[in-house]
């Protein structure tokens, strides 16, 4: 009984520790602190293209393309 009650709390304390390690966020060279909570995300693609504004407005990429997504 007593050996059994050693193991589990070695088992928790070797999850927690492992989980607890790996939850702390990033930290960068020059000291800026790094994101604490990831979302994954993936990228759709090219939204808006550049070079073709009225009167050459965004020639460089200047124009910014905001988009919402509604219902999911």
């Amino acid at each position: 009984m007593k050996r059994k009650m050693i193991l589990y709390i070695r088992v928790f304390l070797s999850l927690f520790l492992a989980f607890t390690l790996k939850a702390r966020a990033q930290v960068y060279a020059d000291g800026r602190p790094g994101a604490s909570l990831r979302m994954p995300c993936t990228d759709q693609g090219i939204v808006l293209r550049y070079g073709n504004g009225p009167d050459s407005c965004d020639v460089y990429g200047a124009r910014e393309a905001v988009v919402n997504r509604v219902n999911d």
